[in-house]
């Protein structure tokens, strides 16, 4: 039980600090977005929500110019059962190699 509760504390850690990536992503605060997904992990993260946290760090890579760690992150994201339908096929097309035409 006292296991359990810190767990779902932890998680609950994780998914502020995932929200907080997840508007400083949206405002454009890469570094910021990035340092909150790492402290989300080490709070903890499980699951669906770490997937989305994957996903959200391969966007930031990309976003930042670090196309071969956002290619990795979004392989990542894709081999985890846990990541929704939707967030499937939005790393999907993104991790898809281009060709130069």
């Amino acid at each position: 039980p006292v296991g359990k509760a810190r767990a779902e504390s932890n998680q609950g850690r994780g998914l502020e600090l995932l929200s907080r990536a997840a508007k400083s992503y949206e405002a454009g605060a890469y570094s910021e977005a990035a340092e909150q997904i790492d402290s989300a992990f080490k709070a903890g993260l499980s699951g669906e929500l770490a997937a989305r946290a994957i996903l959200l760090r391969a966007e930031i890579s990309e976003r930042s110019g670090a196309s071969a760690k956002a290619l990795q992150d979004y392989s990542n994201a894709l081999w985890m059962e846990s990541l929704s339908a939707a967030s499937r096929a939005r790393a999907s097309v993104t991790a898809r190699p281009t060709t130069p035409v």
